[in-house]
């Protein structure tokens, strides 16, 4: 319609000027006045055609452009592609497991502590890119989805056994992130889970699907240091990041999830997304019990400080303390059905602890353009009462460590990354650990969102002559001790 009307002012323009002409001679000044404030409106309305149209067109690229507005060069390789948008449900990038890198980030198998601070600042993040591209805050509750689903390939010759190969799926997440309001979020990961299940002996029936993580966080970064979380989650007692596909020593000792209150604090530089010192502190009623088995028994911390440039150097160096590690997952399930003492939660009475034995755990990462270093050494202050757990006839004194170095390079084009590393343990024999771990990768982003690594671990166990028992029961096989173990592995995964 607005083309036609363009049309007609013209034809009826074009014909006032041939009458303008044809009679000019003959007509009065009055006519010819007239003739020429029709033919300068007419004008006027074509020009407003015009600009219309071109107004239109400028509006549609320019929101078409914002719509596609990547994350700022410095942050996409940790939160990936930030998109402009204001939407009920939206989906985000998984939240451990960065899938890209950007001068000196790279990807790092995080074992998920303190996923309220990250999902706090990734909320800060996005928000701001909103306000950058000029685009409205959300106002109604908003829900980020994110996820992953892990397939591996294995080869092991254990320590004493036959040599086993296979092919599994090994993991499956759906995460769920709640923008309730200004100051209130949501979290819960939904996870598959491939144990054992007693209702059936073939392998699909082991598919389980169990609530990993679930809690509440009260905190708005833009607006104040200061925030808390209560619900299921892992407590910030330690670190545990790693290169490898395998968990780290100090993970398999020492870490921790709770039912548990949180309450943190963290001093940053919004200009820079440079963040600098933190703190958290934690408290829950653990399942080890000694002392009033009925009150909150549990509680610890972290201190400690991250600075840096983003995409050239940066360090992330803290201490934490747990008042139990008792409680730990790796002591609570020590993974083994073959023997007498398979962790504290096996029976009610071996979680009778005749004293708390405190934790202290050191970690440090660093990063200085494409070379990259994780270290972290994770100990009990204290020996568990010999009625508890021994090694060599004598309370246990449990402690691991944990030494990796990485390269990040491009490999045809993709992300990719080596790393080594070495790992030993000391008085962690009850708990199925390791004494000497030797381990390598090589990881590389293949597709979009999608990692495949490859990983060489060579572990060696305590000497044949160590004892170690648990709640007065053999905790070890004989046969295995002295003894060597090799695996192969191959894991792909794709992150959303």
């Amino acid at each position: 319609m607005r083309s036609k009307n363009k049309y007609k002012a013209l034809v009826t323009l074009s014909a006032l000027s041939c009458a303008s002409l044809a009679f000019g001679a003959d007509t009065n000044s009055a006519t010819l006045e007239q003739l020429q404030q029709q033919v300068n409106k007419l004008q006027a309305q074509v020009t407003a055609l015009k600009t219309q149209q071109s107004n239109t067109s400028s509006k549609a690229q320019k929101e078409s452009a914002q719509a596609e507005t990547p994350a700022p060069a410095g942050l996409s390789g940790i939160y990936g592609y930030i998109p402009g948008f204001s939407n009920s449900v939206v989906i985000q990038p998984f939240i451990n497991k960065p899938t890209y890198y950007s001068g000196g980030q790279l990807v790092v198998n995080a074992p998920g502590i303190n996923e309220d601070e990250k999902l706090l600042y990734r909320r800060y993040l996005n928000e701001a890119q909103l306000q950058a591209n000029g685009q409205p805050q959300p106002t109604t509750p908003r829900l980020v989805l994110s996820g992953d689903v892990e397939g591996k390939a294995f080869y092991t010759r254990p320590y004493h056994g036959p040599r086993t190969t296979d092919l599994n799926l090994t993991g499956a997440e759906l995460d769920a992130f709640a923008e309730i309001s200004k100051w209130v979020n949501g979290f819960a990961t939904f996870e598959y889970d491939n144990s054992f299940n007693t209702a059936g002996t073939r392998r699909v029936s082991n598919s389980n699907i169990r609530l990993g993580k679930g809690f509440l966080t009260l905190g708005n970064l833009a607006e104040s240091p200061v925030f808390g979380s209560l619900g299921q989650m892992n407590v910030p007692f330690g670190r545990y990041s790693s290169f490898m596909i395998s968990d780290p020593l100090t993970q398999t000792l020492a870490k921790t999830k709770a039912r548990a209150l949180s309450l943190s604090y963290i001093a940053w530089n919004p200009a820079t997304n440079i963040i600098t010192p933190y703190a958290h502190a934690f408290g829950f009623k653990g399942d080890a019990k000694y002392g009033n088995s009925n009150m909150v028994n549990q509680y610890g911390g972290d201190l400690g400080f991250w600075l840096g440039n983003n995409d050239t150097w940066n360090m992330d160096s803290g201490v934490s303390y747990i008042a139990d590690m008792a409680d730990a997952a790796g002591m609570q399930e020590t993974g083994r059905t073959d023997v007498a003492f398979q962790g504290f939660d096996q029976t009610g009475s071996n979680e009778k602890m005749i004293r708390g034995v405190p934790g202290f755990d050191w970690h440090n990462t660093f990063t200085y353009n494409k070379y990259n270093v994780v270290m972290e050494y994770v100990t009990a202050m204290t020996s568990f009462s010999p009625l508890n757990a021994t090694y060599n006839g004598r309370g246990a004194k449990p402690s691991a460590a944990n030494l990796e170095g990485a390269y990040n390079f491009t490999l045809f084009t993709l992300p990719t990354y080596f790393a080594a590393g070495v790992q030993g343990s000391k008085d962690a024999l009850v708990f199925n650990v390791p004494r000497v771990r030797y381990i390598a990768a090589l990881s590389s982003t293949v597709l979009t969102n999608t990692v495949l690594t490859l990983e060489y671990r060579h572990d060696v166990n305590y000497g044949s002559h160590d004892t170690a028992t648990g709640a007065g029961a053999i905790a070890y096989n004989t046969a295995e001790l002295g003894k060597s173990d090799n695996a192969a592995i191959a894991k792909i995964g794709v992150y959303f």
